[in-house]
């Protein structure tokens, strides 16, 4: 065997396979990457990358026996001359060749994996052995784990300046500290939001250890007083809570990144007993021109991520400062391109100028770091955005394998495939996120919101109500436990958290828009349009406020108004950009709705075409409202067989997302809806009443639904009217003390 082996590589050194080997690695590896860079901006189909691989895979065995058969001589091709001994070698190469194409494939698709879990196989163990169906870790009965003795949770550190403003500063040296951290070998690291949730939990260093599966916490405090830094930290074990060391650190400001170089040295020296693993790594940080710089920095990241409007304005404003104190700095620019997206779903801004004012900062961001998570994160979300979905889930996927604990990158594929109706795939990639970051208040919300959309009401609202006892005073947890409260009836409990995340935040334009749709059910015009109105004076371009200002108008049959509207609507966001997106569609399709209240049944289905025409752009429940408005246009009209084919469309769509696990009230009535449309009237009401005893109640929306029109002349239909118009009489009388309190607070107070 070893004479055999001593051939094989005799032979193919004299037959230059080896060269060819590794010409082959250098031709395959830039072939991937030109294709993995490539493949996005050109708009390819995602399945363009996987057949790259396949090819440099199958290719692969085929070039080295090409190279054993053959020589390329001065003359030409030739068949190799075989020498004594040579076809046991030959075997051996074929064998061999085999395995090392088996092994080149596994990594291949380990790191160009297209589906980031699509099962359970795929988790890791510690996430894979858990129960698949639970509620999670914010359940009753929390997972523990054994606590490692090489593995450290860094708690956030404590603001001890002297004015107590510094919390983000505070903040942004310990998650420094961690990142230095998170780069030894044979240390596992827990910091960010996961371990931030501990500081308003109060809980004891044994359940912090067994929650997180760590043996040490690291907590200290920082105090910044003029150009000086003072940094205390202490480490102690999760096993009895007492300090195996404690010290204080002094610099100066612009000796920052030394001092948490000290720091994690003198850790690993604590926990693992040598720093033999450490390296030098320089982070992201040490590349800022700048202390002044970093500083801006940390204050602008602290302020995105409270998500009002207040806090992504002064967010822009400190980003802006941070590149114009370090135009190098790419994080800056992969900030400032998040704050921009978030300004359309949270502030004023339009997602048509947010999109193209984010694309240029990620752009610039690349070019500084062609490997940063975080742009290639901001990338999935603008993408999505567009409704260009298969970029965005590659660009998210991508953002991943660069940093697996990014939670933004991982939150916004998660809600990508949820609007898809990929629930089983969003719940496995929330379920590895929460691995990292158990106790994070948007993966649980967006987790709970899975639970929800699957039918698993008490465990979703189970994990929402626990998230409120943890987090008491954030908007955006209030809002989401108030938009599900309405979905399943519980329309009080919705309009106390509203009013509550109101007190916390007044300005907030999201909020009061809900406010405004809950009061539409309630068939209270008045106080809708109050709420809505005070919602367009903060965020007059915001897309969700502007089409809650549409449905007022509809439900008080102001269709004039409407029209005018939608078309000066539409005009200002062709003036920003030309092109579809979700923003552009959206007047469009009031104007089809306007026509169709108006009896103008072909006009209506023209003006639905046009929205029909860029359907691909749309998630598959807003693609279903579409088809069903054209059809009922359509089926009202002359065009009926256009209208049939649509509503097949619609049906299957439906079906799809049913498949995928989706079960809401929100999709029972649309379904109903498409039930309706079809001519099926009796199971279009059974459907209906039973969604209604759910709690999906809104008599002003289904008593004025075009589409509903089949069902009118049924008394089942005018029964369920009335049931449902006395409930929210019930609803809005339970309210009324909360309402007289607030109106006898002052206008400032008032919604």
């Amino acid at each position: 065997m070893a004479n055999a082996f001593s051939t094989l590589i005799a032979e193919m050194h004299r037959r230059k396979v080896f060269r060819v080997i590794a010409a082959y690695a250098v031709v395959a590896f830039v072939l991937l990457q030109v294709g993995e860079i490539t493949f996005d901006p050109l708009q390819l189909p995602e399945w363009s990358l996987r057949a790259l691989i396949f090819v440099v895979v199958l290719a692969f065995p085929l070039v080295v026996v090409l190279a054993w058969v053959l020589e390329l001589t001065p003359d030409g091709i030739k068949r190799e001359q075989p020498r004594q001994g040579s076809r046991y070698a030959g075997v051996l190469m074929v064998v061999g060749v085999l395995l090392l194409d088996g092994a080149l494939a596994l990594y291949l698709y380990q790191f160009y994996a297209p589906g980031v879990m699509r099962d359970t196989g795929s988790l890791p163990a510690t996430v894979a052995s858990r129960t698949a169906g639970a509620a999670g870790p914010l359940s009753a009965a929390p997972t523990y784990l054994t606590p490692s003795p090489d593995a450290l949770a860094l708690l956030p550190f404590e603001d001890l300046s002297p004015e107590g403003d510094q919390a983000y500063f505070a903040a942004g040296v310990s998650e420094e500290l961690a990142d230095a951290l998170t780069k030894v070998d044979g240390l596992r690291v827990v910091s960010g939001r996961a371990a931030r949730s501990f500081a308003v939990q109060n809980r004891t260093p044994r359940e912090i250890g067994g929650l997180l599966g760590v043996g040490w916490l690291l907590n200290g405090s920082v105090r910044k007083a003029g150009d000086t830094l003072r940094v205390r930290v202490a480490l102690s074990s999760t096993e009895d809570g007492f300090d195996k060391w404690s010290e204080t650190f002094e610099g100066t400001l612009d000796n920052t990144l030394a001092i948490q170089d000290e720091i994690a040295e003198e850790v690993v020296q604590q926990v693992l007993g040598s720093t033999d693993t450490m390296t030098e790594v320089e982070g992201e940080r040490s590349q800022i021109a700048s202390f002044d710089a970093w500083d801006e920095y940390l204050g602008a990241r602290a302020d995105w991520e409270k998500r009002t409007p207040e806090s992504l304005d002064s967010a822009e404003q400190k980003f802006k400062a941070t590149i114009e104190k370090d135009p190098n700095y790419a994080e800056a620019y992969s900030g400032l391109a998040d704050t921009y997206l978030l300004q359309a779903s949270y502030g004023n801004r339009t997602i048509v100028e947010a999109v193209g004012l984010a694309a240029q900062n990620a752009d610039v961001a690349l070019r500084l770091n062609g490997q940063l998570a975080s742009a290639y994160a901001t990338l999935g979300l603008l993408n999505r955005m567009l409704g260009r979905y298969p970029q965005a889930e590659s660009h998210l996927k991508r953002a991943l394998r660069l940093d697996p604990e990014n939670i933004d990158a991982a939150n916004w594929l998660a809600g990508l495939l949820g609007s898809l109706g990929r629930l089983e795939e969003e719940r496995l990639v929330l379920q590895e996120a929460l691995e990292y970051n158990q106790f994070d208040e948007l993966l649980n919300m967006a987790m709970a919101d899975n639970e929800l959309r699957r039918g698993e009401f008490d465990a979703g609202m189970e994990r929402l109500n626990n998230l409120r006892s943890i987090y008491p005073d954030r908007s955006l947890l209030l809002r989401t436990l108030a938009r599900w409260d309405v979905i399943i009836g519980r329309h009080a409990r919705a309009h106390g958290s509203l009013m509550q995340a109101l007190s916390l935040s007044p300005n907030e334009p999201v909020t009061q828009t809900m406010l405004g749709h809950l009061y539409l059910r309630w068939g209270d015009l008045q106080r809708a349009e109050a709420a809505i109105s005070r919602a367009r004076e903060l965020a007059p371009d915001n897309q969700e406020v502007e089409d809650a200002w549409a449905r007022l108008l509809l439900a008080a049959g102001r269709f004039d108004e409407l029209e005018t509207f939608s078309q000066g609507r539409l005009e200002r966001l062709t003036l920003q950009e030309q092109g579809s997106t979700s923003d552009t569609l959206q007047p469009l399709m009031w104007q089809g709705v306007v026509a169709l209240g108006r009896g103008q049944s072909d006009l209506a289905f023209t003006r639905f075409q046009s929205v029909v025409e860029r359907v691909d752009i749309l998630l598959p429940f807003q693609s279903i409202q579409v088809l069903s408005w054209s059809a009922a246009a359509g089926l009202a009209g002359e065009a009926r067989d256009t209208a049939l084919t649509q509503l097949d469309q619609a049906n299957r769509l439906l079906e799809r997302l049913r498949v995928q696990g989706n079960s809401s009230p929100e999709l029972n009535y649309l379904e109903a809806v498409l039930l309706t449309l079809g001519g099926r009237v009796e199971p279009a009401l059974a459907l209906l009443e039973e969604t209604m005893a759910n709690g999906f109640t809104s008599a002003n929306e289904i008593s004025s639904d075009p589409r509903l029109a089949a069902l009118r002349a049924s008394p089942r239909f005018d029964a369920l009217l009335k049931s449902i118009s006395d409930q929210s009489r019930t609803d809005l009388a339970s309210v009324m003390t909360q309402l007289a309190a607030i109106d006898s607070a002052g206008p400032g107070q008032r919604p």
